[in-house]
């Protein structure tokens, strides 16, 4: 389909088939609105890139054949020679290599024009174009912005004396972004663009934009995964399709033909046949129209039940795009007949491309593909007359073969497809399509090779998803901010889990892959931690001018968002909620631009499971927890799964142990072990459901490197009863925490500092707009009161003891000490600190688990003037800081030298998981600052349990500088004091050892 794009990209071609709708040329730029209906809807049908292509064709349609061209108050007195320009512009579409002629096109719309100019927004909206058939989204993303902020500052712009962009071609770009967004699957990211565009998308003029905003919407609530909301929108522009709210507006028939009584009889009689096909035109774009808009709320109905698998539901909406996709193709064919039937004087060139596309369509209907969807529903809820109905193409034929088990009949099907693809590879206009079909049907191939046990030839398909994967996030990443990496992240990892559960299978058949798949986790466990935390260190040696002050106004910007956060709070308003989105998505742009003048990030290094086992001693085991959504290869829902994957000292191969595949294990269960910490009861469930299978696994080890996976960020292992011998899992063995594999290889080259800097008792009520309270920049939001542990915002007298207690202790190791406590203990201080040795806060904590905001503005530790009475305005945000530290304003501190820091307050260890990266809060948002350790809590904590736990952890802390044993020891003396785990449990630590 791509190549269906390449092809008609051909101005020539492109003309003629436009011209087989509406015939007068003079008029043609009606037709980029009725033929978007003919391709947009197609980008949702196929998987992947494929469902994408027809959309590109339109956009170019648009793009050459100008909608609404009209006069315009700027004219240039001196109109510029664009001879050049056109001629660039006109051969574009027929050029290889599109990245390196679309640089020399860009050079020549900047020497040639300005941001005033529309030409620099066409030339810039164009470039996108062909970045995007390149398969470069990050190019094209920034491309469309420059176009969109030149006509922000400069709209209506200058011309030769017609303008050609219009408030549409705005929104249109508005929504090319949004796509970009959303096929590099930051979903979340767009719906919060889209929602900050809603009131112009959504009450547009063009019915083509409001559409597509529908479109869009639906398509990324589907990225998401939330079903139900997606469905909604697929239901919300059905009612819409169907009352005529979305009908197209055409100029009638009368006005655009108005024939003149004394013209000659032969120019009458030409301009009434004229008007005759414009009326037909007409009736075929409405058509058009809706048959486009039903096609796209049945893809976002079909796709929102199908994703939960609920195939019957799914089967008529399926149904109903399979049969308006087949009508698509069948006018596109119909199209280009009508053009070759025409008397144009075409090149010879031009007649065998017309020949060539009738041919290259017939080869693309017959793949098929659009139909997979309603194959596999119709299968799986028991209509097997229907699926076999609807398997008319090559790849829909294949999979319902592999569903009824007949795996050669399968395999004939996709050899036969894949020799339609090396013929298509032989049509110069079809580029890249060929294989990008091929890899848009791999994942089907991959599940049939596994199904009839070929499972070389699928782990070698396998490899080829991986790494065509790892590519996209070596070249993205350094790109992304944070939340952008974590949503493009998530596709990443239903890959690996594929790819895992394809290791297992043949783990299981006798074929050892063990090594293989931890091989792969301690390559890719952490990864976007790594890459944020090396992009923060060289933002902090940044020496750009330019790039410096794009990071003042992105922490000004910061500074807006978390005052109008606040206001929120307290009046919520629509306007609020837009000024919100919008300074949410600017700083997000910023944060982009910033981190393209910096190096590339080094990910995805290899590591080798020998190199961690050569760190360990005798009786030393690393741990691997692996949650998994197995793929069972049969269309099925995944199975949740966790493994254990072990190394000894000595071992050959990695052990390989099934932790659970129960639903109990991350609902039940959980609750289970939360509800009897909190409650102070016994619970002798918990041992067996989340650490038999590892004792069993492990015997014989005294210490063990875990590196926590899912519910296991959330428990802490130490505080498990074991029913067998009566004992905690503290009582049995040393348990080592590291946020992955590669932490027991880094080696250690940075000398800290002999200062411990120690926050605690805040007082709470203070003023906020003291002198030692002043702005340092990154404000966030408060939390709501509570009492009797170290949440809400009472005072905690045992915090004065407990950094009393501390103070003393350093001293006496010879370090120094910076003591911040009542006023001083406020946001200004805390933010002046420079990389102390160790740094621990003891106050209030919070982690509000109901709000829907970032989990970096959710995490937060209370300080001094939090509980201030006075009202404190959104100009207040700029002048002074207002309490609440939050995650979001952690990861600005300078910490890069600090080995340790702890946070003993409530909750701090809580956040947003994310399975193979870990826990999204307040301490990873200190290790982003450059923290090696940092030790959180998972619950509400008691304040007198509190100071002994600290007094015990720093006496041996500061003795050994080993933070582990201190740690161990610390909840062996709290236990004898309070022997329930709600005393001694809560504290995690996660980093380097």
């Amino acid at each position: 389909m791509r190549a269906l794009a390449r092809l008609l990209l051909s101005k020539r071609i492109k003309n003629k088939l436009v011209c087989s709708w509406h015939r007068d040329a003079n008029r043609i730029h009606h037709n980029p609105k009725v033929t978007i209906y003919f391709i947009h809807i197609l980008q949702m049908v196929l998987p992947n890139k494929v469902m994408r292509i027809f959309l590109i064709l339109l956009i170019l349609l648009a793009g050459f054949t100008e909608i609404y061209a009209q006069e315009t108050g700027r004219v240039r007195e001196q109109p510029i020679d664009l001879t050049q320009f056109n001629q660039q512009l006109s051969v574009m579409a027929n050029l290889k290599g599109k990245n390196k002629s679309t640089e020399k096109f860009l050079e020549l719309t900047d020497r040639l024009f300005t941001q005033k100019d529309e030409e620099f927004f066409t030339g810039h909206k164009m470039a996108a174009i062909y970045y995007e058939i390149a398969g470069n989204l990050i190019k094209a993303t920034e491309h469309t912005q420059l176009a969109l902020q030149a006509y922000d500052k400069n709209y209506p712009f200058y011309t030769n004396g017609y303008a050609t962009v219009t408030p549409e071609s705005y929104l249109l770009a508005c929504l090319d972004v949004s796509r970009f967004q959303r096929t590099l699957n930051l979903f979340e990211k767009n719906i919060k663009y889209l929602e900050s565009k809603r009131t112009l998308l959504e009450n547009a003029e063009s019915v083509s934009v409001r559409q597509q905003f529908y479109s869009e919407y639906g398509q990324s609530l589907l990225g998401v995964e939330q079903f139900a909301k997606a469905i909604e929108a697929g239901l919300k522009l059905k009612e819409l399709t169907e009352s005529g709210a979305l009908k197209m507006n055409f100029k009638s028939a009368d006005e655009v033909y108005k024939i003149d009584p004394t013209w000659p009889k032969e120019t009458q009689e030409a301009m009434q046949k004229g008007k005759e096909i414009y009326i037909k035109s007409i009736v075929r774009g409405q058509e058009a129209v809706i048959s486009g808009q039903r096609i796209t709320y049945n893809i976002i109905l079909a796709q929102g039940y199908f994703n939960q698998y609920q195939f019957a539901e799914a089967v008529p909406y399926a149904r109903e795009v399979a049969d308006g996709i087949a009508k698509v193709f069948s006018s596109s064919a119909d199209a280009i007949k009508e053009s070759q039937s025409q008397n144009y004087n075409l090149p010879n060139s031009i007649k065998l491309q017309l020949n060539e596309s009738t041919e290259y369509l017939k080869q693309v209907a017959s793949l098929g593909g659009a139909s997979i969807q309603l194959v596999i529903a119709s299968y799986k809820s028991n209509q097997s007359a229907l699926a076999n109905q609807s398997a008319t193409g090559k790849f829909d034929h294949a999979v319902l073969m592999q569903l009824s088990k007949n795996y050669e009949q399968s395999e004939r099907d996709y050899q036969s497809a894949f020799d339609i693809l090396k013929q298509i590879e032989n049509y110069k206009f079809a580029g890249q399509s060929a294989e990008i079909y091929r890899k848009t049907f791999l994942p089907y191939y991959l599940k049939l090779l596994v199904q009839a046990s070929r499972f070389e030839a699928a782990h070698k398909e396998s490899l080829t998803l991986i790494n065509s994967e790892e590519s996209l996030l070596r070249e993205s990443f350094s790109f992304f901010t944070e939340n952008e990496k974590k949503e493009f992240f998530k596709a990443y990892t239903q890959k690996l889990d594929q790819h895992y559960s394809l290791l297992l299978q043949m783990t299981e058949k006798g074929d050892n892959h063990i090594g293989e798949i931890l091989n792969k986790i301690l390559q890719t466990k952490g990864v976007i931690l790594d890459a944020t935390r090396e992009q923060e260190n060289q933002l902090r040696k940044l020496k750009d001018k330019v790039a410096l002050a794009q990071v003042a106004e992105i922490k000004r910007l910061r500074d807006k968002l978390s005052s109008y956060y606040q206001l929120s709070l307290k009046t919520p308003t629509p306007a609020l909620a837009d000024s919100i989105n919008k300074a949410s998505i600017r700083i997000s742009d910023l944060e982009r631009v910033v981190n393209l003048k910096l190096d590339k990030t080094t990910l995805l290094k290899p590591v080798r499971w020998q190199e961690v086992q050569a760190k360990l001693k005798k009786g030393q085991v690393y741990l691997e927890i692996l949650r998994l959504q197995r793929d069972s290869f049969s269309f099925d829902k995944p199975k949740i799964q966790y493994w254990g994957i072990s190394i000894k000292p000595g071992d050959t191969q990695p052990g390989l142990f099934l932790i659970s595949e129960t639903e109990a294990f991350e609902g039940r269960g959980l609750r289970n072990y939360q509800n009897r910490i909190r409650g102070e009861l016994d619970d002798m469930d918990s041992y067996k459901l989340y650490w038999s299978a590892i004792e069993e696994n492990t015997r014989g080890a005294n210490t063990i490197f875990l590196s926590a996976d899912g519910v296991y960020h959330v428990i802490n292992p130490l505080t498990l009863k074991n029913e067998r011998t009566g004992k905690y899992l503290l009582d049995e063995l040393s348990l080592r925490r590291v946020s992955t594999g590669r932490d027991l290889l880094n080696v250690e080259s940075t000398q800290p500092s002999q200062t411990v800097a120690l926050v605690g008792n805040p007082l709470f009520d203070m003023n906020r707009k003291g002198g030692s309270n002043a702005y340092r920049g990154n404000e966030s939001t408060p939390v709501e009161a509570g009492e009797f542990t170290r949440s809400g915002i009472a005072r905690l007298p045992g915090t004065q003891k407990e950094i009393g207690l501390i103070e003393i202790m350093a001293e006496a190791s010879n370090l120094k000490t910076n003591v911040l406590t009542d006023a001083e203990a406020n946001e200004s201080k805390v933010k002046g600190l420079k990389s102390p040795h160790i740094l621990h806060l003891a106050t209030h904590g919070e982690f509000d688990q109901l709000s829907k905001v970032d989990t970096y503005l959710k995490s937060k530790l209370i300080l001094a003037g939090a509980a201030d009475s006075e009202p404190f305005l959104a100009d207040d945000y700029t002048k002074y800081e207002d309490g609440f530290l939050t995650a979001y304003e952690v990861t600005q501190l300078d910490l890069l030298t600090t080995r340790l820091v702890v946070l003993s307050a409530c909750e701090t260890g809580l956040g947003e998981i994310q399975s193979g990266e870990g826990v999204w809060g307040l301490q990873r948002a200190f290790q982003l600052a450059g923290v090696k350790t940092v030790m959180g809590s998972l619950w509400k904590i008691s304040d007198e349990a509190t100071v002994i736990f600290m007094e015990t952890f720093y006496k041996k802390y500061l003795m050994n500088s080993d933070v582990y044993s201190a740690y161990q020891e610390a909840m062996n003396t709290t236990k004898q004091k309070y022997p329930h785990p709600y005393f001694w449990g809560a504290f995690t630590l996660v980093g380097s050892n």
